[in-house]
């Protein structure tokens, strides 16, 4: 299974877009799940992310009560993920085809973290 850690702050209008971009690009023959991180942001990010975590089982989601920050945001992914291979990367990437191709070709090179 592949674990995608996003972690967000302040960046509420990306949180559909980086969702959409892994759902529309990853086999869907592929186990998968999705880690959303919210590090505290005072904007509507927790909203946006509870929204998809509702319509997708595959979707977990974390959200702090105080601003820990990026590696703090990340551990915590970490520690929720269940795949054997982990791809984590900025909320504001949008992936495509070709970038997951990669990554994939990457983790099967005997790396499972791909940052």
């Amino acid at each position: 299974m592949i674990s995608f850690i996003l972690c967000f702050y302040n960046n509420y209008q990306n949180v559909e877009e980086v969702y959409k971009s892994i759902i529309d690009n990853i086999d869907m023959e592929k186990n998968y799940e999705i880690i959303f991180v919210n590090d505290n942001a005072p904007d509507q990010t927790w909203l946006k992310i509870k929204e998809i975590a509702k319509k997708n089982s595959k979707v977990k989601a974390i959200c702090f009560t105080k601003n820990y920050g990026q590696h703090s945001a990340m551990e915590a992914g970490l520690k929720l993920a269940s795949g054997d291979k982990t791809l984590y990367f900025d909320s504001d990437r949008k992936l495509d085809h070709e970038f997951l191709k990669k990554a994939e070709e990457l983790c099967n090179e005997k790396n499972s973290l791909i940052w």
